[in-house]
C-alpha cells in the first residue's frame, strides 16, 4: 500500500490542535481504506486548519460503495452488499461514530464513492483549538 499524509495548518505558531476522538476517527477511517484497497492501491490522508475549521479528507482507490449504499453505510453493522462475503476485522462502528461525532461536533462528514475506482470521504468541524492544550501537535 501507498499511505500519504498531508498536514497544512495556517494558525500562527504552526500548531494543529486536534481532539482525540478526532484523531480516532482518521485512524479507523483511513484503517476502512486500507482494508478495502487491494494491496498495491493508494490510500491519502490530508488534514487542512484554519482559525475557523479542521478537515479531513480520506481517499482510496479501493472496491468503492455502491450509489444506492452511500448512505446506508454509516448506519451501525451496514456493510456494503459488494462487501458482505469479505471477511475483515471490525465492528462495524467506525464510520458509525465518526458520522455521529462529527454532527455533534456541528460538523459535516460526506462520502463520494464509485464501484472499482475508490471512495472519498470528506469531514470538517469547527476548530475549538487550544494551543495551550498539552495534546496539541507543533508541526
Amino acid at each position: 500500500y501507498y499511505i500519504d499524509l498531508k498536514v497544512d495548518t495556517e494558525p500562527p505558531g504552526g500548531i494543529l490542535w486536534m481532539p482525540l476522538r478526532l484523531i480516532d476517527i482518521l485512524r479507523d477511517l483511513t484503517a476502512n481504506a486500507r482494508k478495502y484497497t487491494s494491496p498495491g492501491g493508494k490510500v491519502a490522508l490530508a488534514i487542512y486548519q484554519d482559525e475557523e475549521r479542521i478537515q479531513a479528507v480520506v481517499e482510496d482507490s479501493g472496491c468503492g460503495i455502491p450509489d444506492a449504499e452511500i448512505e446506508k453505510v454509516a448506519e451501525f453493522g451496514y456493510r456494503a452488499t459488494n462487501v458482505r462475503s469479505r471477511p475483515t476485522l471490525g465492528g462495524g462502528f467506525g464510520l458509525t461514530k465518526a458520522a455521529w461525532l462529527v454532527t455533534t461536533w456541528g460538523g459535516s462528514l460526506t462520502i463520494q464513492s464509485k464501484i472499482n475506482v475508490g471512495t472519498t470521504i470528506r469531514l470538517s468541524i469547527p476548530n475549538a483549538r487550544r494551543p495551550e492544550d498539552p495534546l496539541t501537535w507543533s508541526i
